[in-house]
Parts: C-alpha cells; sequence; structure tokens
C-alpha cells in the first residue's frame, strides 16, 4: 500500500509536471510572439526615428536653399539697383502718364517676396504636419512598446515563477523517485533474505524428510525384525511347551552355546523452526 500511493504520489506529480511543461510551453509561445511584437514595434520605432531624421534633413536642406534663394534675390535686387543707379539710359514715351521704375521694381519684390513667404509657410506647413504625424505615430509606437515591455515583464515574471514551482515539483519527483527506489531496494534485499531463508528451511525440509523416510524404513525393518522374533518366540515356547508336555528336553545336559546378537537403533527426532532446533527427543530401538 505504500509502494501504491507512493506510485500515485510520483504519477500525480508527473501529470503535475506535464501541466506546468505545457503551461510553460504555451507561455514560452507567447513570450516568443510578445518579443517579435516588440522587436517589429522596435523596428518601426528605428524607421520613424530614421524617417524624421531624414525630414529634419529635408527641413534643413529646404531652409538652406531658401535662404540660398534669398541671398541671391537680394543680391540681384541689390545689381539691378546699382545698374539702375549707373544707368545714363532715357526712356522717353509718348504716354501722358509716367510710371516710376522703382515703384514697379517695389512691386515685383513684393510679389516675388509674397511666393517666397507662400512657398517657405507652405514648407513649414508640411513639415509641421508632417511632424506631428510621426510624432503621434512615434507616440503610439512608444506606448504600444512599454505596453509590450510591460506585459513581457509580466511574463517573464509568471515564466520565472512556472521555472520555480517546476523546480519544487522536479525535486519532490527526485524524493519521491530516491524514496521509491530505497524502499524498491530494501524491499529487494528482504526477499533475497526471505528467500535465502525459505531455500534453507527447504533443504532442512528435505533433509528432515529424507531422516523421516530413512527413519520409517529403519522401523518398518525394526518392525518386520520384531514380528521375525515374536514368530520363533511363539514357535520356540510352542516346542518348550510340548517337550515339558512328554517329559522330555531334548539335548539334556548339554549346553547351548548358541550366540545371539542384539542391534541397538538410536532414532533422533528433531523439530526445526527458523533453522533452530525447538525440540529433540531420541528413542533406542533395539534389533
Amino acid at each position: 500500500m505504500e509502494n501504491m500511493r507512493l506510485l500515485l504520489q510520483i504519477d500525480n506529480a508527473r501529470l503535475a509536471a506535464d501541466d506546468f511543461k505545457h503551461k510553460l510551453e504555451a507561455e514560452q509561445v507567447v513570450c516568443d510572439s510578445v518579443q517579435k511584437d516588440t522587436h517589429g514595434l522596435r523596428k518601426i520605432i528605428d524607421d520613424t526615428n530614421f524617417l524624421r531624421l531624414k525630414l529634419e534633413g529635408d527641413l534643413e536642406s529646404l531652409r538652406e536653399e531658401l535662404a540660398h534663394l534669398r541671398k541671391n534675390h537680394k543680391e540681384e535686387v541689390d545689381a539691378l539697383n546699382a545698374l539702375i543707379a549707373n544707368s545714363d539710359v532715357t526712356v522717353q514715351v509718348d504716354n501722358p502718364q509716367k510710371h516710376d521704375l522703382s515703384e514697379s521694381i517695389a512691386e515685383i519684390r513684393n510679389q516675388y517676396e509674397k511666393v517666397a513667404e507662400q512657398n517657405r509657410a507652405d514648407v513649414e506647413k508640411w513639415y509641421k504636419t508632417k511632424f506631428e504625424s510621426m510624432s503621434q505615430e512615434a507616440d503610439v509606437n512608444t506606448q504600444a512598446l512599454e505596453e509590450a515591455k510591460q506585459e513581457l515583464s509580466e511574463i517573464q515574471r509568471q515564466l520565472q515563477g512556472l521555472e520555480i514551482e517546476h523546480q519544487s515539483l522536479q525535486k519532490i519527483v527526485d524524493t519521491l523517485e530516491h524514496t521509491l527506489k530505497n524502499t524498491g531496494d530494501r524491499y529487494h534485499n528482504d526477499m533475497n533474505h526471505l528467500n535465502q531463508i525459505i531455500v534453507k528451511l527447504q533443504d532442512d525440509l528435505a533433509a528432515c524428510r529424507a531422516d523421516l523416510e530413512r527413519q520409517a524404513r529403519d522401523y518398518e525393518a525394526l518392525l518386520d525384525i520384531k514380528t521375525k522374533l515374536e514368530n520363533e518366540i511363539e514357535h520356540y515356547r510352542s516346542l518348550i511347551e510340548g517337550v515339558t508336555d512328554r517329559g522330555e528336553l531334548p539335548n539334556a545336559g548339554k549346553t547351548d552355546t548358541r550366540k545371539q546378537t542384539i542391534k541397538k537403533v538410536v532414532v533422533t527426532t528433531q523439530e526445526i523452526v527458523d533453522g533452530r532446533v525447538v525440540a529433540q527427543r531420541s528413542e533406542e530401538v533395539f534389533e
């Protein structure tokens, strides 16, 4: 019953270990998926940062180009002003209305500056819109990355807890297996000892059986001899009684010198329990 209880505990522990193993594999799959998503989000963030840097570089180049255009425009305007100031050409037209050239140049300058300002405003607006969209996307990606990091931390914490629990269950299983092995070894040793005792008892029993068979044969032989002796005694008694009745004794005056051999047999009976002699009985039989 103790072995069955230990086997049942080992089976339960193995089932629990298998269950935790499956849970660990499922959590590992989820962890791998989260890590893949995290790598994807990191790649998106890297792409976003790269695109932001690229847009910043483009904005800087546009600013440099705008500054260069402004500088060229200013140089051209200064050159035109200098050319107009140094020019001795007099243009006369029949138009009664006189137009001031400086006003025309100023108007053209204003138009050009308005176009340049509009272009700059459009570029800055596009940059701000693009930067805001990229910032929002970066914020969303950052938030998703933080959530993924928190989820990954939670999964890692659960994974560590499962590993600790798995190690404790593995220690319990190892302890139960060691106990089972020790119990099996002790049971095997006890069985070997009992088998040795049984073999010894069987040998003693065989020896006792052989001794009893020998004693039975000796007893039967003694019974046969006893029967023969009784028959002879009865025969001699009948002969003696017949001679007495006739008043004659055969071979009177002669001494009977017949020799009779008597054989003494000692029968020893022993009672053996657990390899020890607990009782012994001896019996003498004469032949």
